[in-house]
């Protein structure tokens, strides 16, 4: 289905489904997409205290990039309840490696940029090496990142609910078969436990693992593995 989908003064032009319109225009809400994933994840960490930040610490830093921070006053606005879903830890607030794998979703960046920043803000121990543990932490995140964003657009356009919740549904039914589909790509199948930073990037040469650097990517991993199993049920 072709999209002439014109949101926050840009506009998406691409074959797109009505949900991936709307999740697309949702995306530059945050406005995320002109920032630089590398310069947003050294200034995330800037203004860190212990790995996290809290309201003060996150305008501060939002500051620093120039982007808008009205809505860190306003705790009923949309933006904040997505950045607030984003929350693990109240007393703690918001984790730097959340926020950073958000910069990485909708940032700008070359690929192998974003696959070196996914690798250092997930080698949790700074052992030089990302293990599988640490991959399904990556993509844990990634995955509360991607419900949020669908929560976010549900808000926004209340009229496109049903469809939005049918959408969350398909990719939360692919969860646990996406992982093991990306664990496979990363780990060779289980056959290598670890990752060194060199062998992490070169992961990235493939078609799919490559989408991991986009929400849109993503989703689309999601989808794709939704359909598969989907018509792996149909020919039993």
């Amino acid at each position: 289905m072709g999209s002439n989908c014109s949101c926050a003064g840009r506009e998406i032009k691409e074959k797109l489904s009505k949900e991936e319109q709307i999740l697309q225009c949702t995306e530059l809400l945050l406005g995320l997409s002109e920032v630089n994933a590398f310069h947003y994840d050294k200034d995330i960490a800037r203004y860190a205290l212990n790995r996290h930040l809290d309201d003060r610490l996150l305008r501060r830093a939002y500051e620093s990039m120039g982007l808008d921070t009205k809505f860190l006053e306003d705790k009923e606005s949309l933006i904040y309840k997505f950045y607030d879903s984003l929350v693990t830890n109240r007393l703690d607030g918001y984790d730097i490696k959340t926020l950073a794998c958000l910069g990485i979703l909708l940032g700008k960046g070359e690929i192998y940029k974003k696959a070196e920043l996914l690798f250092k803000n997930y080698d949790r121990d700074c052992s030089n090496e990302l293990d599988v543990n640490e991959g399904f932490v990556m993509f844990n995140d990634m995955m509360q990142i991607t419900f949020g964003l669908i929560e976010l657009a549900k808000f926004k356009y209340p009229k496109k609910q049903n469809m939005l919740t049918n959408y969350a549904r398909k990719l939360k039914e692919s969860r646990k078969n996406s992982w093991t589909y990306i664990q496979m790509l990363l780990f060779q199948g289980g056959l290598v436990e670890k990752l060194s930073i060199k062998e992490f990037i070169g992961a990235f040469e493939d078609q799919t693992v490559k989408q991991l650097c986009s929400a849109a990517g993503l989703r689309r991993i999601l989808l794709e593995i939704e359909g598969i199993a989907t018509k792996n049920n149909k020919d039993i």
